[in-house]
């Protein structure tokens, strides 16, 4: 098990993003505060050894026994600390989302990205090297998915 965190708009019916946080084991929450500015911050339990930190941290490895505590930040915009959750979880993150008709598809990898409808149709595919790759699509508005080809893993994008 992972922790799953998700923030809806103020009405509640439409999903602005949402993650799984965790290692290659579990991971349990214990609590989620949001602070004056909008920050996420959740804490809880991590019982995995290879659970993402911060350079610099305190105490930047697993130090034995059965778990460790861990907090984790999640920025207002969704834009950076989204990103770099999304980044750690499934080795490529796109950001903002949602956007209008321009976005960053970010990679720990050399690969193929798909651009893909909510019918399953695919629109468009970029070939993006290990790091930042801008996009420019005029896309009427709706959901999509970003698919990294070779995992066939894929990311729903929201265009206002």
């Amino acid at each position: 098990s992972d922790v799953f965190v998700a923030k809806l708009n103020p009405t509640g019916s439409s999903l602005i993003y949402s993650t799984y946080i965790g290692g290659s084991q579990s991971e349990s929450s214990e609590g989620l505060e949001i602070d004056g500015n909008g920050y996420v911050f959740i804490a809880g339990l991590a019982y995995s050894t290879d659970y993402d930190v911060t350079p610099g941290a305190f105490q930047p490895t697993f130090a034995g026994g059965l778990n460790d505590i861990f907090i984790t930040k999640i920025n207002p915009s969704a834009s950076t600390g989204f990103a770099e959750l999304t980044l750690k979880a499934h080795g490529f993150a796109v950001f903002p989302n949602p956007n209008k008709n321009e976005f960053t598809i970010q990679t720990k990898k050399d690969g193929i990205f798909e651009l893909i409808g909510i019918s399953g149709n695919v629109i468009n595919s970029y070939q993006v090297l290990k790091g930042n790759y801008t996009v420019y699509e005029q896309l009427p508005a709706g959901i999509y998915f970003i698919r990294e080809t070779e995992s066939n893993e894929a990311i729903k994008l929201f265009i206002e």
